[in-house]
C-alpha cells in the first residue's frame, strides 16, 4: 500500500470499530454485550473489541458472517444505511 492508502485506512478503522459498537445498541440503550456479539460471529471477545477500539478491521469472513446475520455490511464498511 502507498502512503495515500495507509492514511485512508487509518482513518476508516475507527470509523468501522463505531459502527459495530452499534450493533450492540438499539434505541440508545444497549441490547447486547461483546460476548454475545462475539459469539454469533464466532470470534473471541478479544477480536471484537480490537474491531471496536479500532486496532484492526473485521476480516472477510467476520463481514460474511455479519451478512449471514442480516448486518448490512455496507453500512459497516461504508456508513450507507
Amino acid at each position: 500500500m502507498n502512503k495515500k492508502q495507509v492514511k485512508l485506512v487509518k482513518q476508516m478503522v475507527p470509523t468501522i470499530g463505531r459502527r459495530v459498537l452499534g450493533l450492540l445498541y438499539e434505541g440508545g440503550k444497549k441490547k447486547h454485550t461483546q460476548e454475545y456479539l462475539a459469539k454469533k460471529l464466532q470470534i473471541s471477545q478479544g477480536s471484537l473489541s480490537d474491531i471496536i477500539n479500532g486496532k484492526s478491521l473485521p476480516s472477510a469472513t467476520t463481514l460474511t458472517k455479519m451478512a449471514i446475520l442480516d448486518i448490512d455490511t455496507s453500512y459497516i464498511l461504508k456508513g450507507n444505511a
